[in-house]
C-alpha cells in the first residue's frame, strides 16, 4: 500500500491540521469531491492557515494536481466526525478539492484526475467497484460535501459531472466517443505531470550549482519550492 500517488506533485499541508483523539490515520472507504473557489494562491492560503479547521488530500487544478497528505490521513474536509449517515467523512473518505468558480463544470483534465485519484485511492483498500452514496457496502463510495456535512454547505455548487466519472469508473458503459475523450485528457494529466516534474528538477539544478570558490549559487528563484512529484515514498 502507498501513501502517496505517483505523478502527484507534493506540496505539505501543516501536520498539526489532521487526526483527532482516536489516531490521526486509518483506513478509508470512498472521497468526497469538494469545489474550492480560486486558484492555487488561495487554496494554498486556506491549508497553511493554523486558525482554520480545514485541511484535505488533494488538489485538483488546471496545471497539475496536489497532495498535501497521506492519501489514509484523517483530514478536515467534510465537517463530519461521527457516524451518521454510515460514515465519518472526514475518518472514513479522501478529501479531494477541484479549483474553480461554483457553478462551473470541471474541465477534462480535471475529470480525468479526480477519476485517476479515486482508482488509486481505491486500490490501496483492495476495492475495485465504484458508487455514488448512500451505497456503501464493498464499493468504493463518492460523495459530495453537501451530502455527509453537518453544517449547511452548498459543496460542490453542481460542479461535479458523477454520470461521465461513473462512466469512467467502470468504463463498461461509456461510448467509444466518451472513451476517446477521456483517453485524451488522461494523456494531457501524464503530459502535465513531465512538464511539472522537469520543472522541478531542472530549477533545483540550478538551486545546487556552485562557482569556482565551492559557494552555492542561490540566485534562482523555486517557482515550485520543496515540491516532489513521482515520488511514492
Amino acid at each position: 500500500m502507498g501513501l502517496w500517488m505517483p505523478g502527484a506533485v507534493r506540496r505539505h499541508g501543516p501536520p498539526v491540521k489532521v487526526g483527532y483523539t482516536s489516531g490521526a490515520s486509518g483506513p478509508k472507504r470512498g472521497d468526497v469531491k469538494h469545489s474550492a473557489e480560486g486558484g492555487w494562491g488561495g487554496i494554498h492560503a486556506v491549508l497553511d492557515d493554523l486558525s482554520r479547521s480545514a485541511s484535505f488530500q488533494f488538489t485538483v487544478g488546471y496545471d497539475r494536481f496536489e497532495q498535501h497528505y497521506p492519501y489514509n490521513a484523517h483530514c478536515w474536509h467534510a465537517g463530519d466526525a461521527d457516524d451518521d449517515g454510515g460514515v465519518a467523512a472526514n475518518i472514513d473518505l479522501v478529501g479531494i478539492e477541484h479549483l474553480g468558480m461554483a457553478g462551473t463544470p470541471l474541465t477534462d483534465y480535471q475529470v480525468a484526475a479526480t477519476v485517476q485519484i479515486s482508482e488509486w485511492c481505491a486500490a490501496q483498500e483492495g476495492i475495485t467497484e465504484f458508487a455514488r452514496y448512500p451505497e456503501q457496502a464493498g464499493v468504493w463510495t463518492l460523495v459530495e460535501h453537501n451530502e455527509v456535512s453537518d453544517v449547511p454547505t452548498a459543496c460542490p455548487s453542481g460542479r461535479i459531472p458523477w454520470d461521465t466519472i461513473l462512466k469512467a469508473l467502470g468504463d463498461d458503459d461509456m461510448t467509444d466517443e466518451e472513451r476517446r475523450q477521456l483517453k485524451e485528457a488522461e494523456a494531457g494529466v501524464k503530459a502535465l505531470r513531465g512538464i511539472v516534474w522537469d520543472q522541478a528538477v531542472r530549477l533545483h539544478l540550478l538551486k545546487e550549482r556552485v562557482d569556482k570558490h565551492g559557494r552555492r549559487l542561490d540566485n534562482h528563484e523555486l517557482v515550485v519550492p520543496a515540491l516532489h512529484a513521482e515520488d511514492d515514498g
